[in-house]
């Protein structure tokens, strides 16, 4: 019975350390641009979208939708939608969408004619646990750029170019259905 509880105790442990979600970071109004960087990747369910207010000169919100450049609330109940914030380079305000479900999640901004007229929407692809993404999103801010640069670089190459993309499944993560199974398994032969 000793040795049952202990490795009950071990693997409940491994289970905690390695089912944990992985952070992504969105940021909002990115160069002073009304866009989102990344404006799509894949993520998966469990992970948290960190959004970073980074435009100095602009409001922005982010807003669930029910469908892609609807530019509207989606009906769902608990649908997410922040506040509005001005954006801070050096600091900027947070929020964090926790995903849940699997399947493609959208959102917009809302502020005048963000969305309608300056295409200011996004995708997350929310994959089941345990699945690789394709398109992996960015795991931490990157540093503010400065404000002498030149011309700011199209939306897709500012995606492209504001961090490293994340190795979220590159090993760290164990299927929650494998563990249970192998929980499981080791409790049949262990009684």
């Amino acid at each position: 019975m000793v040795k049952f509880s202990f490795l009950a105790v071990v693997l409940t442990a491994f289970l905690a350390s390695n089912v944990n979600g992985e952070n992504y970071t969105v940021q909002v109004g990115v160069d002073d641009t009304l866009a989102f960087a990344p404006d799509r990747f894949d993520a998966n369910v469990g992970d948290n979208i960190v959004f970073h207010w980074v435009s100095a000169k602009a409001k922005h919100t982010v807003i669930e939708a029910d469908r892609e450049a609807t530019c509207m609330k989606s009906n769902k109940p608990l649908a997410f939608a922040s506040v509005a914030y001005t954006g801070n380079p050096e600091a900027p305000p947070k929020a964090v969408w926790k995903l849940d479900t699997a399947g493609p999640l959208y959102y917009f901004c809302n502020i005048g004619t963000h969305c309608s007229e300056a295409n200011m929407y996004a995708m997350i692809n929310v994959l089941e646990v345990g699945q690789t993404p394709q398109v992996p999103g960015f795991t931490k801010l990157p540093e503010p750029k400065s404000t002498s640069t030149s011309a700011s670089p199209s939306k897709k190459t500012k995606a492209a170019a504001a961090d490293e993309p994340s190795s979220a499944n590159d090993g760290k993560r164990v299927s929650f259905a494998v563990v249970c199974g192998a929980l499981i398994s080791l409790a049949v032969n262990l009684i």
